[in-house]
């Protein structure tokens, strides 16, 4: 009898799933460890769900929107469920505490991803280095301790232009949901003294202009049994300046497919060794160059998961979740739809008047503000104003409309 225990320290994460649809094993026992900030979120119907659910306490990074649990909770409460329940399984795809999934089930001998495969997918320097040994693209970067920034602050911005040039990109080194990152188009910028967290190690990574793209593949003891990629309407760090951002899945016949696709199987497979999993792998197109920017070991964030289902049929998290309970899935895609999605960050101010936009398929506006709503500027890509999906027979119809909303104002607003 399993035990399948989901790990979360935020209620969005698991209300990606669609829980009846997964086939539950006769007495195998559903447990959700949850933040205890997230109580109010779970309804009737998600109680249902779980034969228990466990609230634990957590913390936020200063800033930063994704909570965390404290290890030492986490810990405290397997060693006990261990006495009393077997074949614990652990599922977790809240890139938060993904790491600290992986430390709990080396600690009590648990199957699944560790330590050693996981930490790259949470620590960017690590997963650069690993990423120059495979000869694979990627921006020039260098690596900047805590210790090292709060001594040198002052002097490092010249290393760093010689390092990797100018504008540069500023990351905090584990941090997540695009906290914290900073373009730097100026020595001014660069003296603000918010750009800094004292609680980061960052990367300092050349700026990359072009075309960003994502493939998002799952893997079964090696062997590949989904990929799918699109292309983002704008860089998601665009978001962070209040540019909209989305996702079309590219055609099954366009070379870029395929292009990606093989490029993810050599990082995940040939470079980082990965076994078995979940991948969201992000990359530039720059004049027809493959530049990876970023991987996670997770399925893709909330809007893909809503989009791959739109478009497929089929739920990643539904079978990232077999996939961690040591099982292969089974792909079955129905109703292929053409779909796009875009979100729309808020900005400072308090809205005025929403502005759609008038385009040949067929829309649906998610407004995730009201009217009159004061709003301020967005600190990650949580911030989202709308949330809209649009869909058409005609792909090529569905791209230009697509496309027209790369700059297009939902709203106004009065400052």
């Amino acid at each position: 009898m399993k035990t399948i225990i989901f790990l979360s320290a935020v209620f969005r994460y698991i209300d990606l799933y669609n829980f009846d649809a997964i086939d539950k094993e006769d007495n195998s026992k559903f447990i959700l460890i949850l933040g205890e900030n997230e109580k109010n979120k779970i309804t009737t119907q998600h109680q249902c769900c779980f034969n228990s659910i466990i609230f634990l306490p957590v913390y936020l990074i200063e800033g930063e929107p994704n909570t965390r649990f404290i290890y030492s909770n986490v810990h405290n409460t397997i060693k006990k469920l261990v006495i009393t329940h077997h074949d614990i399984k652990i599922i977790c795809i809240d890139e938060g505490n993904i790491f600290l999934a992986a430390k709990i089930r080396e600690s009590f001998n648990i199957s699944g991803p560790k330590q050693n495969i996981v930490e790259p997918f949470t620590n960017k320097s690590m997963m650069h280095k690993i990423i120059e040994s495979g000869e694979v693209a990627y921006p020039k970067s260098i690596f900047l301790t805590k210790a090292l920034i709060k001594k040198n602050k002052n002097v490092l911005f010249d290393h760093i232009v010689s390092k990797v040039g100018f504008p540069f990109i500023l990351k905090p080194d584990n941090s997540s949901g695009a906290f914290g990152v900073s373009l730097i188009t100026s020595k001014n910028d660069y003296d603000n003294n918010t750009i800094f967290n004292d609680n980061f190690n960052y990367l300092a990574s050349e700026y990359i202009t072009g075309d960003l793209y994502h493939c998002d593949l799952q893997i079964y003891k090696k062997e590949i049994l989904f990929s799918g990629s699109g292309m983002y309407l704008n860089p998601l760090l665009d978001f962070m300046f209040e540019k909209n951002i989305g996702s079309i899945l590219l055609e099954e016949n366009d070379a870029r497919n395929t292009e990606m696709r093989n490029l993810c199987i050599h990082i995940l497979l040939n470079v980082i060794q990965v076994n078995s999993g979940s991948f969201h792998v992000e990359f530039f197109n720059r004049d027809g160059q493959w530049i990876f920017l970023e991987a996670a070991y997770r399925p893709p964030g909330a809007g893909l998961i809503d989009l791959y289902q739109q478009c497929l049929g089929i739920n990643l998290c539904n079978t990232d979740y077999l996939l961690q309970i040591d099982e292969k899935p089974e792909y079955i895609f129905k109703n292929k739809k053409n779909i796009f999605i875009v979100a729309a960050p808020i900005r400072q101010g308090t809205l005025f008047v929403k502005t759609p936009p008038i385009i040949k398929s067929h829309l649906i506006i998610d407004w995730r503000v009201k009217d009159a709503q004061y709003m301020k500027s967005p600190k990650s890509i949580a911030d989202k104003a709308l949330v809209a999906f649009a869909m058409n027979d005609n792909y090529q119809t569905l791209f230009q409309d697509y496309l027209s909303l790369k700059k297009h104002s939902f709203f106004s607003v009065n400052q």
